[in-house]
C-alpha cells in the first residue's frame, strides 16, 4: 500500500484554500452586518434630527464611529452615513481595499 498517505498529502494542500474561502464568506457576511447596521443608524439619526436632539446626533455619531454628510436641496435633506469595515480576508483586501468603506443615505422631507 504505497498509497496510504496520498489523501492526507492532498488534505494538506487543499487545507488553506478552503481556510481562505472561509475566511473571505466571514468576512463578508461582516461587511453585510455592518451595512445593516448602517442603515439602522440611519433611521435612528434621522429622527434625531427631526426632533432637533443635535447633541445627542454627536455623541451617537462618536460613539458609533460613524461620518455624516447632511446636503440641502430646497426642502429636502440628504443624510450620508459613512462606516469603515476592517477586513482580514487577503482575497477581499485585494479586491475592495483595507479598510472598506459603507456607505447608507437617505433623503428626507423637511
Amino acid at each position: 500500500m504505497k498509497n496510504k498517505g496520498q489523501a492526507l498529502v492532498e488534505f494538506i494542500l487543499i487545507l488553506p484554500i478552503f481556510i481562505l474561502i472561509i475566511i473571505t464568506m466571514v468576512d463578508f457576511g461582516n461587511i453585510l452586518l455592518k451595512e445593516y447596521s448602517l442603515e439602522n443608524d440611519l433611521d435612528t439619526i434621522a429622527d434625531m434630527y427631526k426632533n432637533s436632539d443635535t447633541d445627542k446626533i454627536n455623541s451617537y455619531i462618536n460613539e458609533n464611529e460613524i461620518r455624516v454628510t447632511y446636503d440641502r436641496d430646497g426642502e429636502y435633506l440628504k443624510i450620508s452615513l459613512y462606516k469603515d469595515v476592517d477586513l482580514i480576508s487577503p482575497i477581499l483586501i485585494t479586491i475592495m481595499g483595507n479598510p472598506y468603506e459603507i456607505k447608507s443615505s437617505g433623503v428626507y422631507y423637511e
